[in-house]
């Protein structure tokens, strides 16, 4: 449940970023650059980390620079995802959405398994 938290964290944490964007372009590009992360209380130590190690300005430092692996043994995935159950497709979803639009149900399988 923790990863899923951290997930839905993730998405409030980058709504309020969207929120907080100057309309000066060149105000907000500026503390894209230069001003620290910030992270809420609700981030644990462990997410915290993944993402400062994901958004890490410098490409040379950053988490995932020498592959996949990299990010895959990262703490925030411990106890939490089996990398090779994963692969092998017996993990059960904690979440399947209910979609109605037959457009998407065509494309779905597709969208989900082409990367």
């Amino acid at each position: 449940m923790t990863v899923c938290s951290n997930i839905l964290s993730l998405g409030q944490w980058t709504h309020l970023v969207i929120q907080s964007i100057s309309e000066n372009t060149d105000i907000m590009y500026h503390k894209i650059i230069n001003d620290p992360l910030q992270f809420g209380a609700e981030f644990t130590d462990e997410a915290r980390d993944i993402l400062t190690g994901l958004l890490t300005r410098d490409p040379s430092r950053r988490l995932g620079l020498n592959g996949a692996e990299e990010i895959r043994h990262h703490p925030f995935f411990n106890n939490h995802i089996d990398f090779k159950k994963l692969s092998e497709k017996k993990i059960q979803p904690p979440f399947k959405p209910t979609v109605s639009s037959p457009v998407v149900r065509l494309r779905l399988p597709l969208l989900l398994t082409s990367f």
